[in-house]
């Protein structure tokens, strides 16, 4: 990372007007004077405005439906950013202390096209939280459910909560549930704070915690999109409607000292994702961090595929050049920012079978012409002709927006889904510690069935620990509690997409109901040494590889 110049320092309080007003002078501020040092003195802030709040009341009133994300994931939906750093440069926010409590559903964060920025020591909470809390105190005949709920988090009628996550007393392990706020369900007294809910309660359940989250993805707590060298260190996110961090199209980004953790006393922190970064470049960079009970992966690496768009498609321009393609992202939310992912000239795109992933030809973008309003729609103009014949079973990634990957000295504890999913090249995971995480802890993959890309190539893992990672089906793969490697392709048996991986060094314990430690699918070039795993008949199954060295027990699966 860079080391910029700061020549002059000013103070959030230099600045008149309520919090909100201050923070959008700030804003203005630092891009007219690059080079600055910005102090947010320590203290609490309420962060918000009308249209925020005015969100949140319509989440929790189900105005957007039961799951309100179609609604509010929309490159068409308007919402309010807090410090706006858009074409900053050379400047550095120093928040030691500081506490943003936000008082709506919004941005709070926005760092895009801007250079050198370094954010410290901030931390963001909501003054209402983005869920609901509430108890299992009896579970009746036909599996109905009595609540009680926390009256800092009541629930409404008709709020919106399509994730439920479970803290269950008994094993201190968070999990989710799917039967939830939408089912039957009754208030038994006038605190509105008991209900008496339909849908599938165990009696073990008794005693555990629920968290009604009110949405999937929306804005991020911080946005990092199209910058460069970008740094935070020692910035806490306790909760959010959405991601925490999320990055697009950006050049080096450093995290160190990260905690996206729950409030003190709560057992959720992001409703979805930790941290999630897509079509970046340079080095991601995690280090000394922590992650404790977010609903998704605690980072995703990846970019996305782009598919032809069809012929018969409004927006298709008819008879094309040889060399020509209309193309588009096709994911099913699409981007993680709404931006329009569109290759740039003097990128390389990978030309592949959608099918299998199959690579068929590399091809220099020489030209491109958005085609749309959104534009989301391109025409690329390449270097030489694309085969001849149906283009539906192709699809282009992009070799030019691979962000290699260091993920090292975290912890990440109790959540759903993965830990760390790895769709990139140059990655090394080493020297973390992972405990009940509900999917394999460490996924390389590559998953046309999200529209990420890519397939991955010199990934290391070693010297972590894994801890009953795994214990459930929620994101684990092929039963592997610690390492998984595949593809999810239509047909996911070609060998050798995955290449140059190395796992050693590392110590697992898998839980009662995982089939092994480390499963290894669609690769060649793979090591699996020195690892001291427990609780698995087998510590590796592989299939559809090649070239696999290991001195563990191994199973391979027939083809």
């Amino acid at each position: 990372m860079l080391q910029t110049q700061q020549t002059q320092t000013v103070f959030l309080n230099d600045f008149s007007g309520d919090v909100m007003a201050r923070l959008h002078a700030a804003g203005d501020y630092l891009r007219e004077h690059p080079g600055t040092t910005l102090i947010i003195e320590a203290g609490e802030y309420i962060i918000g405005d009308k249209r925020a709040r005015q969100i949140r009341e319509d989440v929790f009133n189900g105005v957007y439906g039961f799951n309100p994300q179609p609604t509010m994931f929309s490159p068409h939906f308007s919402y309010t950013k807090g410090l706006d750093l858009t074409n900053c440069q050379d400047v550095r926010i120093e928040a030691w202390g500081a506490v943003f409590l936000i008082d709506g559903y919004m941005e709070p964060i926005t760092i895009s096209h801007a250079k050198n920025v370094t954010l410290c020591g901030l931390t963001i909470d909501h003054l209402v939280k983005p869920f609901c809390r509430a108890w299992v105190e009896e579970v009746e005949d036909g599996g109905v459910g009595i609540l009680r709920f926390d009256p800092h988090t009541p629930p409404r009628l008709s709020m919106s909560a399509p994730r439920i996550m479970t803290f269950h007393g008994k094993t201190g392990y968070l999990s989710g549930r799917f039967h939830g706020w939408d089912a039957k369900k009754e208030a038994l007294d006038e605190t509105g704070l008991r209900y008496r809910l339909h849908g599938g309660f165990l009696s073990e359940e008794v005693g555990d915690e629920l968290y009604f989250c009110t949405t999937y993805h929306f804005r991020p707590a911080v946005l990092i999109s199209h910058s460069e060298n970008t740094c935070l260190q020692d910035v806490t996110i306790h909760n959010h409607p959405g991601m925490g961090i999320t990055g697009f199209a950006s050049h080096d980004i450093c995290l160190r000292g990260l905690h996206i953790v729950p409030s003190p006393g709560y057992r959720v922190s992001t409703n979805t994702d930790a941290t999630h970064f897509a079509s970046c470049s340079g080095t991601i960079r995690v280090e000394h961090s922590v992650f404790i009970g977010h609903g998704d992966d605690a980072i995703n690496v990846h970019n996305y595929y782009y598919y032809f768009l069809p012929t018969s498609a409004p927006e298709y321009p008819g008879q094309l050049d040889e060399t020509c393609a209309v193309i588009h992202v096709v994911t099913p939310d699409g981007t993680h920012t709404q931006e329009p992912d569109v290759p740039q000239v003097g990128h390389v795109l990978r030309l592949l079978d959608k099918r299998t992933l199959a690579l068929i030809d590399t091809y220099t973008v020489c030209q491109t012409e958005c085609l749309n309003e959104a534009g989301d729609i391109c025409r690329v103009t390449l270097d030489h002709a694309l085969p001849q014949g149906d283009t539906a079973h192709y699809m282009f990634e992009n070799d030019s927006q691979v962000a290699a990957l260091s993920f090292c000295y975290n912890r990440v504890s109790n959540h759903l889904a993965r830990s760390v999913l790895c769709k990139t090249r140059h990655a090394l995971i080493a020297n973390n510690f992972f405990d009940r995480c509900t999917g394999s802890a460490v996924h390389i993959a590559a998953e046309p069935n999200w529209g990420e890309a890519l397939a991955t190539e010199d990934v290391s893992v070693e010297n972590n620990v894994f801890q009953n990672c795994g214990f459930c089906s929620y994101g684990r793969t092929y039963g592997a509690s610690a390492v998984s490697v595949n593809v999810a392709a239509e047909s996911p048996t070609a060998v050798g997409l995955h290449r140059h991986i190395v796992i050693r060094d590392n110590t697992v314990q898998c839980p009662p109901d995982a089939s092994c430690a480390f499963f290894v699918s669609n690769a060649a070039d793979v090591s699996v040494q020195n690892n001291q795993c427990t609780g698995c008949d087998f510590d590796l199954l592989v299939q559809y590889s090649e070239e696999v060295k290991t001195d563990c027990k191994t199973q391979y699966i027939d083809n």
